[in-house]
């Protein structure tokens, strides 16, 4: 089990608690929140579209570089830094989600 499969789920778990902690009104929604995450925002679900857009964003050699260069770093950092970073992540992504929201009218 990759670090990325350990950590999603607990930053999914603090990305529903804070957007409950942002919007009281979704409380009464928690356990339909919480079942859809981790049906939906799991590695299995979510590593093709990681890999499409990184494959999308970057050249083969861009990500072997970025892979020589991050790993001697990744190697020395705790996860709790990886979990930190893929938090800010899924943050961005809620708040990417609710503009697209917004802008379909929904």
């Amino acid at each position: 089990m990759t670090q990325v499969e350990k950590s999603l789920p607990k930053i999914v778990e603090q990305v529903l608690a804070s957007q409950l902690q942002q919007n009281l009104q979704l409380t009464p929604y928690r356990d339909v929140m919480q079942r859809f995450l981790n049906k939906d925002m799991n590695w299995e679900s979510l590593k093709d579209d990681v890999m499409t857009a990184s494959t999308q964003e970057f050249t083969e050699q861009a990500l072997k570089q970025l892979t020589v260069f991050y790993k001697p770093y990744l190697a020395r950092k705790p996860s709790q830094k990886c979990r930190s970073f893929c938090l800010s992540g899924a943050r961005l992504a809620c708040s990417a989600y609710r503009l697209m929201q917004r802008s379909s009218g929904r």
